[in-house]
C-alpha cells in the first residue's frame, strides 16, 4: 500500500501530501468502521444482559407477590394487622 502510494505521488503532480492525506482519510474511515463495529457489538451484550436481568425480576416478582400474600393471609387470620 505504501509503495503503491509513493509510486502515485512520484509519478503524478498529486504531491506526498494528497496522497498522504488520501491513506489517513482511508486509514480513519476505516477506524471508524472498526469502532461502530466494536460499539454495535457492546450494545448488543448489554441489551443480552438488561433481557436477562428483566427475566429474573419477572421471575422473583411472582415468587414476591405469592409470599406477600401468604404473610396477609397469616396476618388477618391472626386478628388483623392491628389486633
Amino acid at each position: 500500500m505504501w509503495g503503491e502510494a509513493a509510486q502515485y505521488a512520484a509519478s503524478t503532480d498529486a504531491g506526498i501530501f494528497a496522497v498522504l492525506f488520501i491513506l489517513l482519510l482511508g486509514t480513519v474511515a476505516a477506524l471508524v468502521k472498526w469502532v461502530l463495529n466494536t460499539n454495535n457489538q457492546r450494545e448488543q451484550r448489554y441489551i443480552d444482559v438488561i433481557d436477562k436481568q428483566a427475566e429474573t425480576i419477572r421471575e422473583y416478582h411472582g415468587n414476591i407477590k405469592h409470599d406477600l400474600n401468604d404473610i396477609k393471609k397469616m396476618l388477618y387470620a391472626k386478628g388483623g394487622p392491628n389486633a
